[in-house]
């Protein structure tokens, strides 16, 4: 079962599943409390970062530190983790991660043998799609009726249009996205954005 969790500053969701046994935690956000009453006294294994935007990682420390466990992020993403200037941008500058409660990934994660990622710059460097099955999580790359901003900083149209060929070609599935409704992939490539 996916539970997917839905902070109520930027409407971001946030997502929890079983993926080979583990308890997974995705894009945790400012949603906090809600996680943490739903897991219901369950601990978590770990945190899945489709990206390192500050709306998808609000608590990251707070869970990691909380339960004792890791945040994996694409080793690409990296650079945001560094100097995460969208969040000094928007105002926003509190937020922080401790690069100590991070793992670096780069196209797999060895606990989690099931999942495939893929690298799907444009938002950002180090924005990915994590398929469990027939369950993509799409963070901030495509949405329901829509893609991902390229106007922030490290955000690249080129590398957007790049990724947009490649998840035209993904077998069909059904897309979670990091804010909005979950669809299929199938009905979200056949909007404008995904035409040549």
């Amino acid at each position: 079962m996916i539970k997917k969790i839905v902070d109520d500053v930027f409407l971001q969701n946030s997502y929890v599943l079983e993926i080979d046994s583990k308890i997974v935690i995705i894009d945790p956000g400012y949603s906090y409390e809600d996680i943490v009453k739903y897991l219901d006294g369950k601990k978590p294994d770990l945190i899945l970062l489709t990206h390192f935007h500050f709306d998808h990682v609000a608590c990251v420390d707070k869970l990691c530190e909380d339960y004792g466990i890791k945040a994996y992020i694409h080793e690409a993403e990296f650079l945001i983790v560094q100097k995460d200037t969208l969040a000094e941008l928007m105002g926003f500058s509190h937020v922080k991660v401790d690069g100590k409660n991070l793992i670096e990934f780069k196209d797999k994660i060895d606990i989690l043998p099931s999942l495939k990622i893929i690298n799907a710059p444009g938002h950002s460097p180090g924005s990915c799609l994590l398929i469990y099955k027939d369950a993509m999580f799409s963070g901030d790359v495509i949405f329901a009726e829509s893609i991902g901003r390229m106007d922030f900083p490290y955000g690249d149209p080129q590398k957007m249009r790049e990724s947009l060929r490649m998840i035209k070609k993904l077998d069909d599935c059904t897309v979670y996205p990091g804010h909005g409704p979950k669809a299929a992939l199938s009905e979200i490539t056949k909007l404008e954005f995904f035409r040549d």
